[in-house]
C-alpha cells in the first residue's frame, strides 16, 4: 500500500489449471499444470485517499468475471493493515488475505494472513516467470518497451522482468 512516496496497484492474476493427459507414475494419477496470467495492472495515483482505494478495488472485484471467484491478497506492511480491515469492512464477497512483507527468511501463516520474506517473494515469482508459468498479458506487455520489460536479475541463468530495487522492494516493469 503506498499514498505519499510509493503509488499503490491493483493486479489481477488469473490461476487456470488443466489436466496434461500425463500419468503420475508413482499414483497413476492424472497430472495437472497449473498457469497464471497477470491479465490486468493499474496504478493508484500518490495522494489517492485509502477509502478510494477501497472503493475502486470494490468496483474491480464486484465485476462479473470476477464475482464470487476473487481471493484478495493485500500488502498488510505498515499502514496496509488499517486498509485490509476497511477492505473486511467493505463485504467485497470475497476473501481478504493480508499479506506482511517481511525482511526475514521464512514463509508463515497466522491467523487469517501470511508473513512473506520479500527476497523469497521476488525468488518465487522469477522461478514462475521464466518457464512462462506465469504470463503477462499481451495488452500489458505492448504497453511497456522491452528494455523496461526484461532486467537482469541477480542469480538468473536468463532475463526475467522482477527485481529488487535499490531499497529492497520488488520492481516489476510493466509500465513506460
Amino acid at each position: 500500500m503506498g499514498k505519499r512516496r510509493d503509488h499503490s496497484a491493483l493486479a489481477v492474476v488469473e490461476r487456470r489449471k488443466r489436466q496434461t493427459g500425463e500419468r503420475d507414475w508413482v499414483t497413476y494419477r492424472l497430472v495437472d499444470e497449473t498457469r497464471y496470467g497477470l491479465t490486468d495492472l493499474e496504478r493508484i495515483s500518490l495522494g489517492t485517499p485509502y477509502p478510494r482505494v477501497v472503493e475502486r478495488v470494490a468496483r474491480l472485484v464486484r465485476r462479473q468475471e470476477l464475482a464470487g471467484r476473487t481471493t484478495l491478497f493485500v500488502d498488510a506492511t505498515g499502514v496496509g493493515g488499517a486498509v485490509v480491515d476497511m477492505l473486511k469492512e467493505a463485504r467485497l464477497g470475497c476473501t481478504v488475505m493480508p499479506v506482511v512483507i517481511t525482511g526475514g527468511d521464512r514463509w508463515k501463516h497466522w491467523d487469517g494472513g501470511w508473513s512473506v520474506p520479500r527476497e523469497q517473494l521476488v525468488a518465487a515469482m522469477q522461478m514462475m516467470l521464466e518457464p512462462g508459468e506465469l504470463r503477462i498479458a499481451g495488452r500489458l506487455r505492448e504497453r511497456a518497451p522491452a528494455a523496461a520489460m526484461r532486467c537482469a536479475c541477480a542469480g538468473s541463468s536468463g532475463p526475467c522482468p522482477a527485481q529488487l530495487d535499490q531499497t529492497n522492494r520488488c520492481v516489476v516493469r510493466v509500465d513506460p
